[in-house]
């Protein structure tokens, strides 16, 4: 289970990019994420999706794990977050990166890194746990 708390603060020298603020925090319906996942991930994995969100941050697009340094709606770890953005194409001109608390860049860097290699769900482990995922 994921431990969510407060996000880190960021109140010194900007980190990230202005251009993809944080969303306001807070356990949502993962239903609100439905179009934005739909926008970036193939129908039929639209559903599959949501059930990651669900169990990986219950929808709070500012949910961090402290124990593993996870952020955002897809739970993506620090030490790769920066790579994914960028290739997500959430890098703005001055070299700045999305936020992962950024619903949209967390949910469009976890497609890019879907879309990387056969198997799309590595990053989230056996995806019947999901519920709503092939083999559930």
């Amino acid at each position: 289970a994921t431990t969510t708390t407060k996000a880190p603060s960021q109140t010194t020298t900007p980190k990230w990019s202005p251009n993809w603020p944080a969303d306001a925090g807070g356990i949502r319906n993962v239903e609100q994420w439905r179009s934005l996942v739909g926008k970036y991930w193939a129908a039929d994995r639209v559903d599959c999706v949501l059930g990651i969100i669900k169990k990986e941050s219950r929808g709070d697009p500012r949910a961090y794990n402290s124990a593993t340094g996870a952020s955002g709606l897809m739970q993506h770890l620090s030490k790769y977050w920066k790579n994914r953005a960028a290739s997500a194409g959430f890098r703005d001109s001055d070299g700045l990166y999305a936020t992962p608390y950024n619903a949209e860049a967390n949910i469009a860097a976890g497609a890019y890194i879907a879309g990387s290699g056969d198997n799309w769900y590595t990053p989230w482990g056996y995806l019947a746990a999901y519920g709503s995922c092939p083999g559930s």
